[in-house]
This record gives C-alpha cells, structure tokens and sequence, in this order.
C-alpha cells in the first residue's frame, strides 16, 4: 500500500513523481476517474486521492507541486510537451514520456488532459501559456482552423528558438501561415503529418513525413524517434503536408479497391478465413487488406482512422489536384464515398465502414 503522507518538500527525481503517482493509481480498485458530485464532472476518484492523502480537486495542484520540486537536473528531460489526448495522440505522448521528454499534455477537453497528465506524472495545461517553457511542442489537432487557432495562442508564449511540429493534416496553405506566423516570433515550426494509423501510434512505428527547416527538425529529433519508423525531411515549409496529400490519394484508393473486392467475395461465398490469407500472400496484399480486412467483413468499425476524417483530407487533396492539373477521379469517387458515409452517420466509424456501401446492389 503506497504511503497517505503529505509530499515531501525534497527535490524530486522524474522517475520517483511518476512511480509515485502509479502506485496509488494500482492501489485505487475503484479506477483513477468517477462522476464528483460537487460539479457532475469527471474527475479522479476518491480512493486515488486518499491514496495520495488529498482530495480529488487537489490533485492537479498536488501534480503541479510535485513536478517544481522536480531536481533541476532532471528538468531538461522534461521539457517537451504533447497538445492532444486522442486515440493516436495519446499513444504517442506515453512514447515521448517513455524516453523521458514529456513535460506537459494539453487537451481542449480538460478531463482528457488530467488523465494523460496523471498517467505520466505530468503536468496538465489549462490554456497555451502552460507550455511556455517548452523546448519543443507537438501539435496533433483535426482541422486547419486548429491549426490556425493553436499556433496564434502559441505565438505569443513560447520562448525564441522553440519549435513546434505539428502533426495534424491540414493544407498547405496553413502549414505555410503557421511556419510565417511562428517565424515573426523567433519559432521554428514543421508541418509533420504521419500515417501509420492507431497501430503505428500505438507501436511507436509511424512514417513522419517534414517540411521545414533542417535545424527544427534536429532539435525536434529526439521526441520524435519515440514514435516513428520512419522520418522523412520532404522540403521547405509545406512539404510535409504535399507529401500527406499523395499519401490520402493511396491510402482512399487502396480503400475503395479492398472493400469492392471483399464486398464481391462475399457475393461470390467464399471463405473469408481462406481468402484474407491468399489475398494477402500475392500481389494484392496491403496495410488496409491486413488491419482491416477481417473486421470489417465482421462489420466492425471501431476505428481506426474516421471516415469523417477521411472526408476532411479528401477535401484538401481534391483541391490540391485540381490546382495541379490532373485527373482526380479515384479521389473524387473516394471523396463522395466518405461524404455519403459521414451524411448518413458514419462519420466516427473507421474507414472501412466503406464495405457497407460496396455491399449495396447498384441502382441498374
């Protein structure tokens, strides 16, 4: 049973905040997190708190104590900071945290934020001026306006010569604002969109592809070897997001081809569990046909990657396609594929909720 005392007042060495704080998440058989009467909100747990001898409203002013009495020695291993605790997010912030870098998480969900944070033995940032003493910040949001929203609030808080990364799928366009915008600010910025999924998230194996200055990217290096298989410095400020663009129109076109063909196997009768493994002995083997493949001929679609999502990147590529001047029909056929999905109410389900379309009768 971890000891109920007060924290001492002696510095403190990362490993021993972090130990600390999963020993009385162990001990608290009732979970971290419940419903606190006081306000309805989600918050951590009565028996954790008693374990850490304060009360759950505490406790993040407790996490915040700890972490100033960290040693100052120990300080610089704890200067990187992760602002996301999503699926994929928060993956990546436990690789960052596994080699020591991570310093604070951020959340526009509070609640999500704490979790991440108390996990770590880190701080949880309320607004952008938590990560003020940040040497690098990792950025993982949804949409170009989040982008645009977070690096404005960054702008006017990080210290000169930090950068950020962001990691989100955005255009090129806001890659190259936020690069322009953080510039007049003496930071650094590299648009970093990665693909690889949940899983590579989760195995730390995901494909990082950069644009932006090579000196940002040698000091972001070391966060970012925590999670990548695989980074890649594309070009200048931009380039990064180019390179996400081509990769959507493979990824929505190796989609579209998976589900038509599992969808006619399944027409045809034959056995999934000896037709997943031939298709993907031979030529038509691939991610999505491997990770995908038996779920959703079970009609599971806990994603994953979103169709929501999947429809936003479409978007971004259709335009970049047709400012370039090609043929763009395999992504228009995805883009109104995932439109349909997203209409219809699918938009959280992963990508290969696709199959659903591909098992329908043609209208002829």
């Amino acid at each position: 049973m971890p000891s109920t005392d007060p924290p001492s007042s002696s510095p403190l060495p990362p490993r021993e905040v972090l130990a600390r704080w999963r020993r009385a998440a162990e001990s608290a058989r009732d979970g971290l997190w419940e419903v606190w009467p006081a306000d309805g909100q989600t918050w951590f747990s009565e028996r954790f708190a008693t374990l850490l001898g304060h009360g759950p409203g505490e406790l993040l002013a407790d996490m915040a104590a700890l972490m100033q009495r960290i040693h100052p020695e120990d300080r610089p291993l704890w200067d990187h900071s992760w602002q996301s605790a999503v699926s994929m997010g928060a993956p990546m912030a436990g690789h960052v945290a596994s080699k020591g870098l991570l310093s604070v998480v951020g959340n526009r969900t509070v609640e999500k934020a704490a979790r991440l944070a108390a996990e770590h033995g880190v701080n949880a940032a309320t607004s952008a001026a938590d990560f003020a003493d940040c040497d690098v910040v990792l950025l993982c949001v949804s949409l170009d306006d989040d982008v645009r929203e977070n690096v404005e609030a960054l702008a006017g808080v990080l210290k000169t010569g930090a950068v950020v990364v962001d990691h989100s799928t955005v255009s090129v366009d806001t890659a190259r604002w936020a690069a322009q915008r953080l510039a007049e600010a003496g930071i650094g910025f590299l648009d970093a969109p990665v693909s690889g999924g949940v899983e590579g998230a989760r195995n730390g194996k995901l494909s990082i592809m950069i644009g932006g200055d090579a000196a940002h990217l040698e000091r972001a290096r070391p966060a970012l070897e925590a999670y990548a298989a695989r980074i890649a410095h594309m070009g200048g400020s931009g380039a990064g997001q180019a390179t996400k663009a081509v990769n959507q129109v493979l990824v929505a076109g190796i989609n579209e081809a998976v589900c038509e063909g599992l969808a006619l196997g399944e027409k045809l009768g034959l056995d999934p569990e000896v037709l997943l493994p031939t298709l993907g002995a031979g030529a038509a083997g691939n991610w999505f046909l491997d990770k995908r493949g038996a779920t959703m001929l079970r009609s599971e679609f806990a994603p994953g990657f979103k169709c929501a999502h999947m429809l936003k990147d479409l978007r971004i590529v259709q335009g970049m396609a047709k400012d370039a001047g090609i043929r763009h029909t395999a992504i228009d056929q995805a883009l109104a594929d995932y439109a349909e999905l997203t209409d219809r109410g699918d938009g959280d389900a992963d990508t290969s909720a696709l199959i659903q379309l591909k098992r329908q009768p043609t209208s002829a």
